[in-house]
């Protein structure tokens, strides 16, 4: 049978800095107890790496359009980062802002008539610029065809690849 011990409980009126601390002195890594050491290998043994192949020499076209120099990024807010939130930064000093999250295969809907100023989720003016379109995708084909109808509006296009809301793991 194993006994667990417990450890004393602190009084009450012991103030909340000292509490804090005298736990911290029962904790493993105050001292407590001793961590475990890794195993040391032995002189002349040597770790196994997995040998990556070559890097594809692959050269990528310049970029049709750089980005301005910029110091101040708004970064992509899911339903904060819309026109009216992104002029209100612009305003106090944001020089690079994203849109929000919008999902690449509603994006390219047809549903969502192209205007002058901009498509579904993806609205802008003359003065908001420089713009990155941030998209979620599962399949690149849907990607690309939202970053083309995106492209006359943005400077960038921005793949979103770990945001933790559901609809940017389905896609």
């Amino acid at each position: 049978m194993l006994a667990l011990a417990r450890a004393p409980r602190l009084p009450e009126s012991m103030p909340g800095k000292a509490k804090l601390n005298a736990k911290r002195a029962r904790t493993p890594a105050a001292g407590g107890e001793p961590r475990k050491q890794k195993p040391k290998r032995a002189p002349g043994e040597e770790q196994h790496a997995v040998a990556l192949p070559p890097p594809l020499s692959v050269s990528l076209p310049p970029p049709r359009r750089p980005l301005p120099p910029h110091q101040l990024v708004l970064a992509p807010m899911v339903a904060a980062s819309e026109l009216p939130f992104r002029l209100l930064c612009r305003r106090h000093g944001a020089q690079l802002c994203y849109t929000p999250m919008m999902l690449a295969a509603e994006f390219i809907n047809p549903a969502h008539v192209a205007t002058p100023n901009g498509v579904g989720a993806l609205q802008t003016r003359p003065d908001d610029a420089p713009l990155v379109a941030h998209f979620a995708a599962n399949d690149a084909s849907t990607l690309l065809a939202a970053a083309k109808r995106a492209e006359p509006y943005a400077v960038a296009i921005d793949i979103n690849l770990g945001c933790p809301q559901r609809s940017a793991h389905s896609g």
